[in-house]
């Protein structure tokens, strides 16, 4: 590992990252947290082709983690590994589904001199696998660090959650301007909370009828 990817580990060490809402599970949010999907279904799949070139690829990675592995840093992992050991990163997206939208994560697995893939990155809910979409026309530089935004969608013909999908782009496209662990300007911090608020209140219009039935009943 070279110097500079010490400062950068220990400097992401420091921060205190709050995690995303939509992996959060709790009283004011009633939809289930992401998850991986267990399969690879038409819906991920159409979602894969918005994606990338050509017929999707998909794969199901066990995760592995290094000892000093970060979660959310799975490039910075994959190029210190590669530094340490050989081998070379894939590039590609993680996907995450709940069951009214899914995710996708630009993502990057080790491949082993061997030619096995390994995800050496550790996930904080507790997932042991992850499924992985290729996306060779993509990469990664340790000197820009730099990520395209995440990408959203619906799994339902719902306005609310085709508007939460866009909102969340939106704000995804807003984020992948920074490098990892550069701080935010506050125009830019000011309106990705404007963001998550608009997009947190489509989530309440959605879940608005199940919740009546509940105080109905």
């Amino acid at each position: 590992m070279s110097k500079n990817q010490r400062k950068l580990r220990k400097k992401l060490r420091r921060q205190k990252r709050k995690p995303s809402p939509a992996r959060k599970a709790g009283p004011c949010h009633q939809l289930s947290p992401m998850r991986t999907p267990k399969e690879v279904t038409q819906k991920i799949m159409d979602f894969g082709g918005q994606i990338v070139s050509g017929v999707p690829r998909f794969q199901f990675n066990e995760i592995h983690p290094d000892s000093g592995a970060l979660p959310n840093q799975c490039h910075l992992n994959v190029f210190s590994r590669c530094d340490e050991t050989g081998g070379t990163p894939v590039f590609g997206w993680s996907i995450w589904e709940c069951e009214a939208w899914i995710e996708a994560d630009f993502h990057s697995v080790w491949k082993e001199p061997s030619g096995r893939l390994v995800d050496l990155t550790p996930d904080e809910d507790g997932e042991r696998k992850r499924l992985f979409l290729f996306d060779p026309a993509r990469t990664w530089s340790q000197t820009e660090r730099l990520c395209p935004p995440k990408r959203y969608f619906p799994k339902l013909r719902d306005l609310s959650i085709i508007r939460f999908c866009k909102l969340k782009e939106r704000q995804s496209r807003i984020w992948s301007k920074y490098k990892a662990g550069q701080p935010v300007g506050p125009f830019d911090a000011s309106l990705i909370q404007q963001l998550e608020f608009a997009a947190q209140f489509e989530i309440a219009k959605y879940l608005a009828p199940q919740l009546s039935q509940l105080l109905v009943g």
